[in-house]
């Protein structure tokens, strides 16, 4: 399995906030605020499994579920409001983990590049189909699916995107992107299904691809002067952020398929390691490194205004967003810190 230093791990940042709206309830909502020892207040519990070390996580599509995997020899999903543990699934050495808009279907990459499908119903995540050489030489690093949840997007260390009709029995591959030198550490898809954006780690770009064509082509390369670690598109408009190993956020306004009107976001210091659009598309959730002892969370409007600010005295090992906008899951070695951002109220 992979490991990284402080800034290597490829972190997983949902590419579609909900198929819900964000300002439904949430079972997340339902939880307490009770003070978890030794973290900030708005830490509302620590969930996780101290036998395993976790690396990666993604919330269900209404928060119902979060799913947390690492080098183990599973994914652990745990279950909101009741705060316990409902499934234990077979997966050596996850890497990445997504589930569909609709929350009906669990995906997770490995460090062999082998992808697995799991069906979600209530309180049952039964195995779908398992694509065996999804990616070769490694590591499936990145996915996200399309907003009808039909499409899976994955990106390998080889490289290369695949994009997968998932609707069939056994997946089919519908394309193969290249352009990457090596790994593709971020995926992210835009709210009308029409623009894909992948993060180069190496090869230090962005790029953007047309995948509503019959064959989907590269529309724009933006290139940097250090690691790209993340790409998150906002839900209802047209604008994608960047995560950059140069201590920047950008966001940009996607327009015909180019990036355009970029704006910098520095933060506090000079690593960046992952970054997620808020559902309403009026900020951005960054986890910037900070020393070898904390990652933090900042939350930041789209002027770099800095709304939160959170170190919760570990690592984090992988950011999780809720479709809320209101919750957040800080994922590291062996738990993840939920937490309810300051300022946001739980809906009833």
């Amino acid at each position: 399995m992979p490991r990284r230093a402080a800034l290597v791990l490829a972190f997983l940042v949902p590419a579609v906030a909900s198929a819900v709206a964000a300002d439904a309830p949430s079972p997340l909502d339902k939880l307490p605020a009770k003070k978890v020892k030794g973290t900030p207040a708005e830490v509302l519990a620590q969930v996780g499994d101290r036998e395993s070390r976790l690396d990666c996580g993604a919330f269900g599509a209404n928060g119902k579920y979060l799913a947390m995997g690492g080098p183990g020899d599973s994914i652990l999903v745990w279950d909101f409001p009741d705060l316990r543990k409902v499934a234990t699934l077979k997966n050596k050495e996850t890497v990445c983990l997504a589930f569909s808009p609709n929350g009906k279907v669990l995906a997770a990459g490995d460090s062999g590049g082998v992808v697995k499908l799991w069906k979600v119903a209530p309180g049952l995540f039964t195995p779908l189909v398992t694509i065996p050489t999804a990616h070769k030489d490694g590591p499936v690093w990145s996915m996200a699916f399309f907003p009808d949840g039909d499409t899976l997007a994955t990106g390998g260390s080889d490289g290369t995107i695949k994009l997968w009709d998932v609707t069939k029995t056994k997946p089919v591959l519908k394309a193969t992107l290249t352009g990457h030198k090596s790994q593709v550490r971020g995926l992210a898809v835009s709210g009308d299904g029409k623009t894909l954006a992948s993060a180069g780690w190496k090869d230090e770009s962005v790029k953007l691809w047309d995948v509503a064509a019959d064959k989907p082509t590269s529309t724009d390369t933006h290139a940097y002067k250090a690691l790209v670690t993340g790409v998150s598109f906002a839900t209802d408009v047209n604008k994608l952020a960047v995560s950059v190993a140069d201590g920047k956020l950008r966001v940009y306004d996607v327009d015909a398929g180019k990036l355009k009107d970029e704006k910098v976001i520095p933060a506090k210091k000079d690593k960046v390691a992952a970054v997620a659009f808020t559902p309403a598309g009026d900020a951005v959730t960054a986890v910037v490194y900070w020393d070898a002892n904390e990652d933090r969370i900042f939350v930041y409007d789209l002027d770099g205004k800095a709304k939160y600010e959170g170190g919760y005295g570990q690592r984090i090992q992988g950011l999780a967003t809720a479709p809320d906008g209101r919750h957040l899951a800080a994922v590291h070695e062996r738990n993840a810190s939920l937490v309810r951002l300051p300022g946001e109220k739980a809906k009833k």
